[in-house]
């Protein structure tokens, strides 16, 4: 999984590319190379919209309070009852509904899974490129109008499997639940 920011310093929460010539792969259908070349654009997918429910979410040990937590420093007092308003106790899973993300592959050769996960067998196209020239294919990050209330900018990194009973998802970023999976 990839997305990208090529303006901004890199999060630490996001697992880099070991460089801009890893070389990565993108499987789709025809149509979609044809739209995309008409187009001269990338199509981001909805995270929501992707048919995985497990996308972008957390260890059960790491609860939306102690999520909150972490990210504000904040340590309760012993015994203290908090509850949190539905609203700021789902902004992880809405993240999933806001954020949108434009996948490739990155092994060192291509995938005869990923052409039956990602293209129909009888019109697949593989379009092999590199993290370098996906970067500057993007370009300078979107400017939106005033008031969108979202970032404007993309994040480009490798996806991260871990445990998830052992491991945690780094807090610090929003966009680190969406570059870590649970390995299996």
């Amino acid at each position: 999984m990839m997305s990208a920011d090529t303006t901004q310093e890199a999060e630490p929460a996001v697992p880099p590319p070991e460089s801009d010539d890893v070389a990565i792969w993108r499987y789709v259908d025809f149509p979609k190379v044809v739209a995309m070349l008409e187009s001269r654009a990338l199509f981001f997918t909805r995270i929501a919209q992707l048919g995985d429910s497990f996308e972008g979410s957390f260890p059960a040990s790491q609860t939306p309070m102690s999520r909150l937590l972490e990210l504000t420093g904040v340590t309760p007092p012993p015994n203290a009852e908090i509850q949190l308003d539905p609203g700021l106790a789902d902004i992880w899973r809405v993240l999933r509904e806001w954020s949108s993300m434009c996948c490739r592959h990155a092994p060192i050769h291509e995938s005869a899974a990923m052409w039956y996960q990602y293209a129909s067998a009888n019109a697949a196209v593989a379009v092999p490129s590199t993290v370098g020239r996906l970067k500057r294919a993007l370009g300078d990050r979107p400017q939106f109008q005033d008031g969108f209330g979202g970032s404007d900018g993309f994040r480009i990194g490798m996806l991260k499997y871990i445990d998830f009973e052992t491991e945690r998802i780094p807090v610090s970023s929003l966009a680190a639940q969406f570059f870590r999976k649970e390995a299996f």
